[in-house]
């Protein structure tokens, strides 16, 4: 399915940058409902994390009791700390389609797979640093970012540094994109 979608915005564009651009400006459009959710909860997990931190002194954290008191806290304050990795498992599962389409148009021969003067179908070092640097910029603004959150980018990145520069283009506008996203989210919505 997005393979036809970027082959649709190619038809209209005539070349694969200007296509990922648009699409990736589309996603961002419609994960906003999601990402806005995911901001709210995060700010208002960080209000609660003094309670938190509370029912963890009360209770052993393997304990069966600590379970049953921060599911029933997150409950009754209508929290949902797994949003985030939600948010980011629907990511994956984006970027290995974006992967299969590109892989996908990288297959046909008269396609205008230049973009700032680098082939979008092969492996770029160009888009390699921009992308690292882009990938880090919106762990800059959160704050209590979780272990596990560095080593799945870091995989992330070791994969994404030899994949065709289309792949790499998606990342940087998509992390781009939600850094600006969490800045305007910062400024106007209050906690």
């Amino acid at each position: 399915m997005l393979t036809n979608i970027i082959i649709y915005f190619y038809q209209n564009f005539q070349n694969l940058g200007i296509s990922i651009l648009v699409f990736t400006i589309l996603l961002k459009i419609l994960l906003l409902p999601l990402d806005y959710l995911n901001f709210k909860q995060q700010k208002k997990m960080e209000k609660l994390n003094e309670k938190i931190k509370e029912i963890q002194k009360k209770y052993k954290i393997e304990s069966e009791e600590f379970s049953k008191e921060i599911s029933k806290f997150y409950k009754e304050e209508k929290v949902n700390p797994f949003l985030g990795i939600i948010l980011m498992v629907i990511q994956v599962i984006i970027l290995a389609q974006i992967y299969k389409s590109i892989n996908s148009i990288s297959k046909m021969q008269e396609i205008n797979s230049l973009f700032l003067g680098i082939d979008l179908k092969q492996p770029s070092f160009y888009f390699f640093f921009p992308t690292l640097i882009a990938t880090f910029l919106p762990l800059i603004s959160i704050k209590n970012i979780p272990k596990f959150y560095y080593f799945i980018l870091g995989l992330v990145i070791v994969i994404l540094a030899v994949q065709p520069s289309g792949i790499l283009l998606y990342w940087f506008l998509f992390s781009i994109f939600s850094f600006l996203e969490n800045l305007i989210f910062k400024k106007y919505i209050k906690s």
